[in-house]
């Protein structure tokens, strides 16, 4: 029997397990235990799946959206009830990569078109398999370090279609979904010269400017600035390659530098360069 729509709970289910496991309250206001913490093995019907392994933090391809190049991975596996023609499961948003065969993955809010886990849950992406009879596993990689959570795996067979509630993995630590409304502003102070950069709530920099009311010296651009002592605009450039040599007194030259996150001064220290993310922030007193 098919029982595509039975999934709308299994998938409230997914999103209150990524919530913090505290007491819940009630209509009333009345105190209730927390939901149990999520299983690594569960029924879906005509199949037992289980965690094979992980949640782990994994070495991963960087690539522009997750430089650090870590990863958090799980793996699926049916034990029992023979071999599904589909499987898929609901894990956080940032799906970097899924191993097995027949794999797919799927925009936030789209779902798994086949068993509809994942639909209209728009913190999470769906993730599916079609198993062989050598291969009843699955890997699923979700960039930076992730917390764990209770999510949903399904199986299909024919037009029998189970589901259940199983361990996930979700938001990244201390993260919040980027379909939620949250920016963080952070402010930079060089010899003076104040920049605001504001992240959105997986940590890319949405804009980066000169804070005036934060520096205390005026802006290159204000009327009778002192080109000598006042703050430059911030030059923000993508970079895919970045030439610097690092040269240590007493240790020797330490090579080529890559990529990364930190800060350089140049131009008799005048400027200083942010690399975050791929992209380059320079500004100073004065700065070209």
């Amino acid at each position: 029997m098919r029982i595509r729509k039975a999934f709308l709970s299994c998938c409230v289910v997914a999103a209150l397990g990524l919530l913090p496991t505290q007491t819940a309250m009630a209509t009333g206001g009345t105190p209730t235990a927390a939901p149990p913490a999520p299983p690594t093995s569960c029924a879906t019907g005509l199949f037992q799946v289980e965690v094979s392994s992980g949640p782990s933090f994994v070495s991963c391809t960087p690539t522009a959206s997750n430089p650090s190049g870590q990863c958090t991975e799980i793996e699926y596996q049916v034990v029992s009830g023979g071999k599904p023609d589909h499987v898929a499961a609901a894990e956080g948003i940032g799906i970097q990569y899924v191993v097995g065969p027949g794999n797919q993955w799927y925009p936030p809010c789209a779902g798994d078109p086949v068993t509809d886990v994942g639909e209209k849950s728009c913190h999470e992406q769906a993730a599916k398999f079609n198993p062989t009879s050598s291969v009843l596993k699955f890997k699923i990689g979700l960039a930076g370090h992730r917390t764990s959570g209770a999510t949903t795996v399904a199986t299909k067979k024919g037009s029998n279609i189970g589901g259940c509630r199983i361990l996930g993995i979700g938001l990244e630590g201390g993260a919040t979904s980027e379909f939620q409304i949250v920016q963080k502003a952070e402010t930079q102070d060089f010899k003076g010269c104040a920049v605001t950069f504001i992240h959105d709530s997986t940590g890319a920099v949405l804009s980066a400017e000169l804070n005036t009311e934060e520096s205390t010296k005026p802006a290159c651009s204000a009327p009778g600035a002192d080109p000598e002592a006042c703050c430059s605009e911030v030059i923000t450039s993508n970079i895919d390659k970045l030439s610097l040599t690092l040269d240590v007194p007493g240790v020797g030259e330490l090579g080529a530098g890559q990529i990364g996150e930190g800060y350089i001064s140049s131009g008799t220290n005048s400027c200083t360069t942010r690399v975050l993310g791929g992209r380059v922030y320079t500004w100073g007193s004065p700065c070209p």
